[in-house]
């Protein structure tokens, strides 16, 4: 499911910005969110707070993302910066599977 961020047509429908879309292929929810039309959100329409989230990644180092993010398939160039991943992962929905891997050990 994705969020507008701007006015979009997509199959013929015209859809305002702040609008979500549930029913659509992977595919074309990746390209809207892409173009930077769209992100990506969790399926019970109430995505965490950003604050919350922020303290979430808070002492991971780049490198260690980078890997988490990897093994959770999230799309990123290995150029990226630690925020530009943060919120690629957010995008892309994978928060909480990038997350879960570094719970194990952390107590």
């Amino acid at each position: 499911m994705i969020k507008l961020k701007e006015p979009v047509v997509h199959d013929g429908a015209s859809y305002e910005a702040g609008e979500l879309i549930e029913k659509i292929e992977k595919n074309q929810a990746q390209r809207l969110v892409g173009l930077g039309v769209a992100f990506f959100v969790a399926e019970n329409n109430s995505p965490p707070s950003k604050e919350g989230l922020e303290l979430s990644f808070e002492g991971i180092e780049l490198e260690e993302l980078k890997e988490a993010a990897k093994d959770a398939e999230v799309t990123f160039n290995a150029q990226i910066g630690l925020e530009k991943l943060i919120e690629r992962i957010k995008e892309e929905g994978k928060v909480e599977t990038v997350l879960s891997q570094f719970d194990n050990g952390e107590e």
